[in-house]
C-alpha cells in the first residue's frame, strides 16, 4: 500500500479544504469545498503542505515524547509525483464526499455521523500516535528516524511564540466561529513547528560555517 498511497499528502488532501478558514477576515472569499475548487486550491494546497511536514518532520519529531519521534522518518520518505498527487485528490474527494452527508444540503440526512466523527477524532488520533509509535511502525515501513540534535529550550522557545503571535494575529481578523477558531489554532501551532524546525536548521548551518581567519599583524 505504501508504494500506492501518500499518506502525508491523503491527509494534507482530507484537510485542505479547511485551509481555507484560517484566511477568513483577509476580505477574499475562498469557496474552497466544490470539485473545482480541489484543483486549484486543494492540490497545490495540500502538496505544499506535504511538502513542508515532510521537510520539518526530523526536527520537530526529535522534540516530541519518545514513542512520536519515529516520525521524523517522514522526512526521508519521497513518493513519485503522480503518487502524491493522486494521493491528494482522494483526500479532497474524500472530504468533500463526508460534507456531502454531514453539513446542510441535498443529502445531509445523517447530521449525527458528524458530531460523532468529530468526537471520535479527538478520542482516537491520540491513541493512534501511540499505537504507531508504540508498535514502531514507521520504523518498520520506512526505516530509522535521522538523528537530529535536539535544543528543547530554544525549539519550544520559538515554536510557542510564534504560534501565539499567528493565533492572536488570525483572532484579530474576526469571525470567531468554532471550526474558523479550529482551523486557525491548528495552523497557527504547524506554522510554530516548522519556524522552530527552520530556527534550529539555521542555527546549526551557522554554526557549521568556518570562522574567518583573524587577521596576520603586519611585520
Amino acid at each position: 500500500m505504501g508504494e500506492l498511497f501518500d499518506g502525508v499528502a491523503l491527509a494534507t488532501g482530507a484537510c485542505a479544504p479547511d485551509f481555507a478558514y484560517a484566511l477568513d477576515g483577509f476580505g477574499v472569499t475562498i469557496r474552497s469545498h466544490t470539485i473545482p475548487a480541489m484543483f486549484w486550491w486543494g492540490l497545490p494546497t495540500a502538496v505544499l503542505v506535504a511538502w513542508l511536514i515532510r521537510l520539518g518532520a526530523p526536527a520537530v519529531a526529535a522534540h516530541l515524547p519518545s514513542r512520536l519521534r519515529e516520525f521524523g522518518v517522514l522526512g526521508r520518505v519521497r513518493h513519485r509525483w503522480w503518487i502524491t498527487a493522486s494521493s491528494a485528490l482522494a483526500g479532497l474527494a474524500s472530504h468533500l464526499l463526508f460534507d456531502l452527508v454531514t453539513h446542510p444540503g441535498p443529502v445531509a440526512a445523517w447530521y449525527q455521523i458528524r458530531r460523532a466523527s468529530d468526537a471520535s477524532a479527538v478520542l482516537l488520533m491520540p491513541l493512534l500516535l501511540w499505537y504507531i509509535g508504540r508498535r514502531h511502525l514507521l520504523r518498520n515501513w520506512h526505516g530509522p528516524a535521522p538523528e537530529v540534535p535536539r535544543a528543547p529550550l530554544a525549539f519550544w522557545g520559538v515554536a510557542t511564540g510564534v504560534t501565539a503571535l499567528g493565533f492572536t494575529a488570525t483572532w484579530l481578523l474576526g469571525y470567531h466561529g468554532v471550526h474558523v477558531l479550529g482551523v486557525r489554532l491548528i495552523t497557527s501551532v504547524t506554522v510554530g513547528l516548522l519556524c522552530a524546525a527552520a530556527a534550529l536548521q539555521w542555527a546549526r548551518a551557522a554554526g557549521d560555517r568556518p570562522s574567518r581567519p583573524a587577521p596576520v599583524p603586519p611585520g
